[in-house]
């Protein structure tokens, strides 16, 4: 159920946003955002997600921020290739994934990380550049976690974002379902 949403248009600045909020009832709240500069030709598609589990802040955080793991919990992923033996800030991986049955190849960087705290993956393509802040926070006898993706594609693919909103959603809600099973096991 739509809780609120809000759309705003200024003309002459050339720039408008579009924010989504979902009840999910009961479950953790959804938000999901589309805004975009006409004039700049800059746009982003940001996606936001508070997911339980019942382990560590310090396990969790390690378990999503190493890319390695990517593919046990994210179906669009082909396969991911680390390019440093060890994890930890500067981190890269090689990513395969799957948008609308079209292979995209994708080079992420482990840009921060701060032990049980957060975490900034990047993700570069020839068409779009990706950021994954995960943040983990102790919550009783497990852990809130805090997933945002962004995604900003290049010009002229960034006109299409409210479009590419709606595949880039659920690509999200499945990765979501797959890592909550994934860090339930």
């Amino acid at each position: 159920m739509v809780r609120w949403l809000v759309v705003y248009w200024r003309r002459y600045g050339g720039w408008a946003w579009v924010s989504l909020f979902w009840s999910n009832r009961g479950r953790p709240p959804v938000c999901d955002f589309v805004c975009g500069s006409s004039v700049c030709g800059e746009r982003l598609v940001r996606f936001e997600r508070h997911i339980y589990s019942g382990k560590p802040p310090t396990e969790v955080l390690r378990l999503v921020a190493d890319f390695r793991h990517l593919q046990s919990w994210d179906d669009s992923v082909v396969s991911v290739e680390p390019l440093d033996e060890v994890f930890g800030e500067g981190s890269r991986y090689r990513v395969r994934v799957l948008f609308s049955g079209n292979p995209i190849d994708m080079v992420y960087t482990v840009a921060m990380y701060e032990a049980g705290v957060r975490a900034v993956v990047s993700g570069v393509a020839s068409k779009a550049k990706a950021t994954d802040t995960i943040e983990v926070e102790s919550s009783g006898r497990g852990t809130i976690i805090k997933y945002t993706a962004e995604i900003d594609m290049a010009f002229p693919f960034n006109l299409l974002d409210p479009v590419l909103a709606i595949g880039f959603k659920k690509t999200v809600d499945r990765a979501v379902v797959g890592l909550q099973r994934f860090l339930a096991s």
